[in-house]
């Protein structure tokens, strides 16, 4: 199963979590980093590094950040040239949740490279304008 991280400005990812187990149920190897008020940068790079070791069972992981440019995905491409040779990671930038929800509906059936694929199609009608849609 591909692992999962969600590394995040404060706690999006921890909350993004707990409203998809909400929905699931508890879930299995997902965890979330977090850059709060006065975390150091190099500090969330060697968390996402940690994080990226404790949940890889040779599958792959996945990193959803939240923002092009900000300092979680800045750390997330930091740690993929780091551990290229050795953990097969992959990052979606600019998640929410139901990206999240899919990558756990389908990460015990796709391999990862299918399944970033999957969610960037998905990506272009996940945030939709609601009059639009239902002809007000």
């Amino acid at each position: 199963m591909i692992g999962v991280l969600v590394a995040t400005h404060g706690n999006l990812g921890k909350e993004l979590i707990a409203t998809s187990n909400l929905i699931f149920g508890e879930v299995d190897q997902i965890e979330s980093v977090g850059l709060n008020h006065g975390d150091s940068v190099e500090g969330l790079k060697e968390r996402i590094i940690e994080a990226v070791k404790r949940l890889d069972q040779g599958e792959g992981i996945l990193i959803l950040t939240d923002l092009y440019g900000g300092s979680p995905t800045n750390m997330a491409a930091m740690a993929m040239n780091e551990l290229g040779g050795t953990h097969t990671i992959e990052c979606i930038v600019g998640t929410n949740l139901p990206i999240l929800l899919e990558v756990l509906s389908m990460r015990k059936t796709m391999e990862l490279n299918h399944l970033v694929d999957h969610c960037m199609e998905l990506a272009e009608n996940s945030v939709i304008n609601l009059r639009e849609k239902i002809n007000f």
